[in-house]
């Protein structure tokens, strides 16, 4: 992963890390920021620094959740790598499919 022409992070974060994993993904950002390589990351989890209100969800009463944020789950210095060497994409208008499915 690390020695790839363009890594993709899909969903970063979705699920709780592990330690060893935090770790890894930690390696990882840190491995591809200092080797100037290009990665792609998504995810869901909020971010306040940057202006993202943290909630996980809405319950069925219809009150936000609080959830973790970016920082949280995969650690403060790979989150702060992500952000100097990637470019923020928001995409708040975009609708979960999954419930318009339903």
């Amino acid at each position: 992963m690390i020695d790839a022409e363009i890594l993709l992070l899909d969903d970063l974060g979705a699920r709780r890390a592990l330690e060893w994993a935090e770790d890894a993904i930690a390696a990882i950002i840190t491995h591809r920021y200092n080797h100037r390589k290009p990665l792609i990351a998504t995810s869901n989890l909020s971010d306040p620094a940057a202006g993202h209100e943290v909630i996980a969800g809405i319950t069925p009463s219809g009150f936000a959740r609080p959830g973790k944020t970016l920082s949280e789950v995969i650690g403060e210095r790979a989150r702060s790598r992500l952000f100097e060497m990637c470019r923020v994409v928001k995409m708040p208008a975009v609708e979960d499919y999954r419930l318009r499915r339903r």
